[in-house]
């Protein structure tokens, strides 16, 4: 999921700050020199292109010693090289400057600009923070990190609030994970369906497992092939590249490294996603959808495009979703008992 952490770093981020002025009528602002050159690092991480980003970092660094957003470019760069020791590194001295580098309060828009944007660093660090411990399986620690995010910051933060809920999971805390997901609507990363569709089954609710597994059934097929140990059929593919289909795959094995024990350990939960991706009707809007879309992607075009949007969006439809999902669950059967009470992660 790294690549879409950065992506909510660099020019989106910029973006979103500046157009808070436009709508409340303030003065134009523009950003300092290296605040613009930690923006671009992060749009060069996002691109895949570490070492460009890395070179910029130092470039700040030059300029402002202390700089929060090139130190985190700087940790995540070594993150990725697998250096956990010097992204730890990194990133402590990032949180080690906030003190020295936070802005002064002011109401004036260039002040409120500098301070916006140096708010979101110092989230963004502890961001980084809880990936490193994610990545080093210290998941109690990654919570009590991004536990300390502000609510208001999530929706700037969407890596975070689907990190979070995918921890709870982890974690046997459905309902904490069910209420990280709503901060995340709008940003539902592959796997996610999944996730709720889990925390679903040790609520015992079948029903709505159901529905959040079919939305995951049309978004990445391959992870619940992962799930039950299957490969996964043609059908899925429908013509898609080769790199297309790797990467996809890739996903899904990422996905199922991370969550494999939970799903084996929460009783009847993989039987009842094999039963119900074996079902029929289940199986037939699976492949029609991933024909459809594979049909969209090449350009159809005319009548036949609106007639695959039609069926794409009637097919999507939430209430449709929700009726036939009561049905399809009682044809497969009922979940087994689940924990009366699920495990709470420690405050």
């Amino acid at each position: 999921m790294s690549e879409f952490r950065y992506a909510t770093r660099g020019r989106a981020q910029r973006e979103a700050i500046l157009k808070t002025f436009q709508e409340e009528g303030q003065a134009a602002v523009a950003f300092d020199k290296t605040a613009e050159k930690t923006y671009e690092a992060w749009d060069m991480m996002f691109r895949g292109e570490v070492e460009g980003a890395r070179a910029l970092a130092q470039e700040v660094l030059v300029i402002e010693g202390e700089n929060i957003g090139a130190l985190n470019v700087l940790g995540e760069a070594a993150l990725l090289s697998g250096d956990l020791k010097l992204a730890e590194d990194f990133l402590l001295k990032a949180v080690n400057a906030t003190e020295t580098t936070k802005p002064p309060e002011g109401g004036e828009p260039g002040e409120v600009l500098t301070r916006m944007h140096w708010t979101m660093g110092f989230f963004h660090t502890l961001e980084s923070i809880a990936a490193l411990l994610v990545e080093s399986g210290e998941y109690d620690q990654a919570i009590e990190v991004l536990e300390r995010l502000p609510a208001t910051a999530f929706p700037y933060l969407p890596w975070s609030a689907l990190v979070l809920m995918r921890l709870y999971t982890v974690k046997r805390n459905p309902q904490k994970a069910l209420a990280a997901l709503r901060n995340c609507q709008n940003f539902r990363f592959p796997g996610t369906a999944y996730d709720a569709a889990l925390c679903q089954i040790i609520l015992g609710d079948g029903s709505r497992a159901a529905q959040a597994l079919r939305e995951g059934f049309f978004q990445s097929p391959y992870i619940a092939c992962e799930i039950i140990g299957e490969p996964a059929p043609a059908e899925v593919r429908c013509g898609a590249p080769d790199e297309t289909d790797g990467q996809m795959k890739e996903v899904a094995r990422r996905y199922m490294n991370q969550m494999r024990a939970t799903w084996e350990s929460v009783p009847g939960a993989i039987e009842f996603v094999r039963n119900l991706w074996n079902h029929p009707e289940v199986k037939s809007e699976t492949y029609e959808y991933c024909k459809l879309t594979e049909s969209q992607a090449d350009g159809a075009g005319g009548k036949v495009e609106k007639d695959a949007v039609a069926r794409l969006t009637e097919l999507l439809n939430p209430g449709r979703v929700k009726s036939t999902s009561v049905k399809i669950v009682a044809e497969i059967g009922p979940l087994p008992p689940q924990d009366a009470k699920p495990f709470e992660a420690e405050e």
